[in-house]
C-alpha cells in the first residue's frame, strides 16, 4: 500500500460541548418570547457524549407548555431541547420552526385534512396558517444535565 494512502490516526472525540442558542416557545407565537434572562443562558454549556451529540446540533430553552401532554416524555416549560438542524422535515418528532416572532416547537400533523402545526397539549389549538413559518430542525432530545439526555 502506498504511503500516501495511509492516514494518521486521530483519537475519536467522545465528548462535546455546545452553547445554548436561545429561547423557543412551546406556545402560540403571538409575540416574541420574553428573553430577559437570555444573558444568563449564554453561560450554560451543554455537555454531551458522542451518542447524545448530532452534527449541527443546537440547544434551546423552552418557554410555555403547549408541548406538555402530561406524560413523562413531554417537553416542559424550562426544558432544554436538543435540535438537529439538518433534519428540518421530520414528520415523527417535534420540530423547531422559525416564525416572525421567534422560534416555536410543534409537531407536523393534519387537521381535517389540512397541514397544521400541532401541540402535544390538547388545550392549545393547532396553527393552521403557516405563512412565514420556516422549518429549522427536529427535536431529538431533552437535556437533563451534564452527559444526561432523554432521547426522543
Amino acid at each position: 500500500m502506498p504511503a500516501s494512502l495511509i492516514l494518521p490516526r486521530s483519537p475519536l472525540r467522545t465528548n462535546y460541548t455546545i452553547q445554548l442558542s436561545g429561547l423557543v416557545q412551546a406556545s402560540i407565537p403571538f409575540g416574541p418570547a420574553d428573553d430577559d434572562d437570555f444573558d444568563l443562558m449564554h453561560s450554560i454549556e451543554i455537555m454531551l457524549r458522542g451518542g447524545q451529540y448530532q452534527p449541527h446540533a443546537r440547544a434551546f430553552q423552552v418557554t410555555g407548555n403547549s408541548m406538555d401532554d402530561g406524560t413523562r416524555n413531554a417537553i416542559r416549560h424550562g426544558d432544554i431541547v436538543l435540535v438537529n438542524s439538518r433534519d428540518e422535515f421530520n414528520t415523527t418528532r417535534p420540530c423547531l420552526f422559525e416564525t416572525p416572532n421567534g422560534y416555536i416547537i410543534k409537531t407536523r400533523g393534519l387537521v381535517n385534512g389540512t397541514p397544521a402545526l400541532v401541540s402535544a397539549n390538547s388545550t392549545v389549538p393547532p396553527i393552521l396558517d403557516m405563512t412565514d413559518i420556516r422549518p429549522c430542525g427536529s427535536v431529538y432530545g431533552v437535556y437533563l444535565g451534564p452527559y444526561r439526555v432523554r432521547m426522543l
